[in-house]
């Protein structure tokens, strides 16, 4: 039915539908046309009764991203997503998306591989033509946003963004990182680092025996660090990109060296960074050792590398020493041993003293206890027991350590 709300001159309808009230003006002052409302809202509860929707037309590629794929997911960085990740992936690739107007200003189900390889053509060429990991950096973004609109794609609500994402493929020809720094140069390079900077020294250190991500050097803190536990110690690791990144390391005999004089140096501290700094993070960052470590390069007169080639430096070592590759993804701190392919590089494998020494003592650690050790073990637990009676005399020990049997003792001598 229609009627007249007091002090209106517009008609509203108002009537039931599947137990539900559905009561909204018709913005029409005609009685006519607003009935012709009224039967046409009828009409569309009733075909999506059946699953027949009127279909609207899909956003626009910028448009969708201006108003649901950054307001949505944005929501979500410091949980789901670092905001590092969101400032240098994601908001860099919507940019570059929204700078073709061909490809921003298309409707999103008339998004398809031809005008997607001519989005690739377009970063590829021009006068500042972009390098191929760039361009597969801004195709992944696209991915997301199209993979996102078919999963919030819900006719029932009115949205209707697209169906089913086209299929593409990223460019071949992508460079990755298999710079492996030499046992000799890294010698070198500590030799000239020292007298430059101790604090650049102690973090390439680390990160080399350890194959730490440097910014989880970065952010290593007192109150995570064990002094006795593994073979030297162990550091945890609290904060990465993932929450595999989340373990704990073995500490080195001279990574032990150097943070425990650091420790000393600071007054043995209980919590807090190990590298503080004055940065707005209150922690060492990239720009507080940079021109340091451009230095130090250039005085050990070696080829420039960057700190993140010391992890592929690590694990390409610890690889060399360990030959489980679960093992090697665990101190990566990566969810699949798949992933460590790309760090780990065969044609530069050579040996390192410190992962051949730690895993040495992990697979001394795995070896079964034979039965004539657990006899040893179980006599000495009988001996231990039989001197239980604390003796009143040195006599009294004598008389006590006679009744045990030579076996025990032998055993308690070993």
């Amino acid at each position: 039915m229609i009627f007249k709300r007091e002090n209106s001159s517009f008609y509203s309808y108002k009537f039931m539908f599947r137990g539900r009230m559905y009561c909204e003006s018709t913005r029409q002052a005609n009685a006519k046309a607003a009935r012709e409302i009224e039967a046409a809202k009828r009409t569309e509860l009733a075909r999506a009764e059946e699953g027949i929707y009127d279909r609207k037309p899909s956003p626009s590629l910028e448009d969708f991203c201006t108003n649901e794929f950054e307001p949505r997911i944005s929501a979500t960085v410091g949980g789901d997503i670092k905001a590092k990740t969101w400032d240098d992936f994601y908001l860099v690739g919507i940019k570059s998306l929204k700078g073709y107007k061909a490809l921003a200003s298309c409707p999103l189900d008339e998004v398809d591989t031809e005008l997607i390889g001519k989005f690739k053509a377009h970063r590829r060429g021009g006068e500042r033509p972009k390098a191929v990991s760039t361009v597969n950096s801004s195709l992944r973004v696209l991915r997301r946003i199209l993979n996102k609109a078919v999963e919030w794609h819900d006719p029932k609500k009115g949205h209707f963004f697209l169906e089913k994402a086209p299929s593409f493929d990223l460019m071949s020809g992508e460079n990755r990182r298999e710079n492996v720094i030499p046992a000799g140069d890294e010698q070198k390079y500590l030799e000239k680092a020292r007298p430059v900077s101790g604090l650049l020294a102690d973090i390439v250190t680390i990160l080399i025996d350890s194959a730490m991500r440097p910014e989880e050097c970065y952010r290593l803190r007192w109150d995570f660090l064990t002094w006795d536990g593994g073979l030297h110690g162990v550091m945890q690791v609290t904060h990465g990109k993932t929450t595999n990144a989340r373990r704990e390391l073995p500490m080195s005999g001279r990574v032990k060296d150097i943070l425990r004089n650091r420790w000393e140096q600071a007054g043995r501290p209980q919590i807090g960074w190990v590298f503080p700094a004055p940065t707005a993070s209150e922690h060492v960052e990239p720009s507080t050792i940079k021109k340091c470590h451009a230095k130090a390069c250039t005085d050990a007169e070696i080829k420039k590398f960057i700190l993140y080639d010391l992890r592929h430096t690590s694990l390409t070592r610890l690889a060399c020493a360990c030959k489980e590759p679960w093992t090697v993804a665990r101190i990566a701190g990566h969810g699949s041993i798949t992933i460590g392919q790309r760090y780990v590089h065969s044609h530069r494998m050579e040996h390192s003293t410190w992962w051949a020494e730690w895993w040495a003592y992990v697979s001394d650690s795995r070896k079964p206890v034979s039965v004539e050790a657990k006899q040893g073990k179980r006599r000495q637990k009988t001996a231990r027991s039989s001197q239980s009676v604390s003796p009143k005399s040195g006599a009294a020990l004598g008389t006590k350590l006679g009744t045990v049997e030579k076996p025990v003792l032998e055993g308690l001598v070993q």
